[in-house]
């Protein structure tokens, strides 16, 4: 948990090697050696459905099908 006028910077361990940044799990940029990342809180507010768990869903979908 960082406070939200904070940002927080990475840097690669190893200088000389290539790397990605992933995002969200789907998105990916190549990081170059010497690079440094820096992240911070956006200005924009992100509203978010909360759905039920997918592993509830799963799980009734299963049960389901077995009692066919």
């Amino acid at each position: 948990v960082v406070p939200k006028d904070s940002s927080i910077t990475i840097e690669l361990l190893k200088p000389k090697a290539d790397a990605l940044v992933i995002i969200d799990g789907r998105d990916y940029t190549a990081v170059k050696p010497q690079s440094k990342i820096e992240i911070w809180a956006s200005q924009d507010k992100a509203r978010f459905i909360r759905f039920r768990s997918f592993y509830e869903r799963l799980e009734r979908r299963l049960v389901f099908r077995r009692v066919r």
